[in-house]
């Protein structure tokens, strides 16, 4: 009879990484998936009307591309969750996440620059910052999708 194997037998994730930058890499892909759960939570939320008027934004019309997007970002988030625990995946992931982010950041950045209505200043403001965010992540993921 074998004893299965104890964790700290297991090779590193993200194979020949250092131990340092595995834990960043493990820090930046968690950091990008709660940021996705909040994300996706706001999505799902795009029925009530009263939450994107407090933020400055027109609502989704109609919602179920909004809700249809949230449920997505749920289950993107949850990847980007478990991804660092595994060599292969996690570079999968993180170049997956890398184009996501930088997209989605030029998409919000070409609407904002396309003079969109009903868009309040803190709508900008809040627009420009998520532009933001996913953009560093963008870069953070990309960076670690190409480390040797």
């Amino acid at each position: 009879m074998s004893w299965p194997e104890s964790p700290r037998a297991r090779p590193p994730p993200w194979g020949s990484l250092r131990p340092v930058r595995a834990r960043q890499a493990r820090r930046i892909l968690r950091s990008d998936a709660l940021f996705d759960l909040a994300l996706a939570t706001v999505l799902l939320l795009s029925a009530w009307n009263g939450l994107y008027e407090a933020l400055g934004i027109p609502p989704a019309r109609p919602a179920i591309f909004a809700l249809l997007a949230g449920a997505l970002l749920l289950g993107f988030a949850y990847l980007l969750w478990v991804a660092p625990d595994y060599a292969v995946l996690g570079r999968r992931v993180a170049e997956a996440a890398a184009i996501a982010n930088g997209l989605g950041a030029a998409v919000i950045v070409l609407w904002l620059a396309s003079g969109p209505t009903g868009v309040r200043p803190v709508g900008v403001a809040l627009m420009l910052l998520l532009a933001g965010a996913l953009a560093v992540f963008a870069g953070l993921e990309a960076k670690l999708s190409s480390a040797p």
